[in-house]
Parts: structure tokens; C-alpha cells; sequence
């Protein structure tokens, strides 16, 4: 019992023979830290996925798609609402 005692006691105490820190050195760190944390945050990068094509609806409203629609589809598509399929 005597023993933890001491060494809780010689952990939480610090030791007589204190190291000099070098403020220089650890301001310099703590900048790059800073740095580092915030070319992190401009870093993001939004992935779209890839489209293969889109439907041109009138003149600027396009609706795209990922995968190509078959071609019944597209042609019922042009035939009944006057949609274009323009491929990518």
C-alpha cells in the first residue's frame, strides 16, 4: 500500500530537474498545427458522380442522369413530352 503511494505520488509530482522548454520551438508548432487544421477545412473536395447524359427540357433546364436511359424510353420521351437526350 505504501509503495502506490509513492510512486502516485512521484507521477503526480514533478521532478526537481525540470527541462527548459523552448518557447520558440513550440509557438513554431503550434502555428503549423493552426496550419495544418486549416488548409484541412479548404481541402474538402465535393465528388460528383459521372453522368453519361441529360435530358435538354426547353432551353435551359436540363435534368442529367448517371445511367442511360433505354431506347424506348427516350424515344417515347421526345414523342409525348418533347424531351431531347443529349449523350455526354
Amino acid at each position: 500500500m505504501e509503495q502506490e503511494k509513492k510512486t502516485i505520488k512521484r507521477a503526480v509530482n514533478p521532478t526537481k530537474n525540470k527541462q527548459k522548454t523552448d518557447y520558440k520551438k513550440v509557438k513554431d508548432q503550434e502555428i503549423n498545427d493552426w496550419v495544418l487544421r486549416q488548409g484541412e477545412v479548404t481541402q474538402t473536395v465535393i465528388k460528383y458522380p459521372k453522368q453519361v447524359g441529360y435530358y435538354k427540357v426547353g432551353k435551359s433546364f436540363h435534368i442529367f442522369f448517371e445511367k442511360k436511359p433505354n431506347i424506348i424510353h427516350r424515344y417515347f420521351s421526345k414523342l409525348l413530352l418533347g424531351w431531347t437526350w443529349i449523350n455526354n
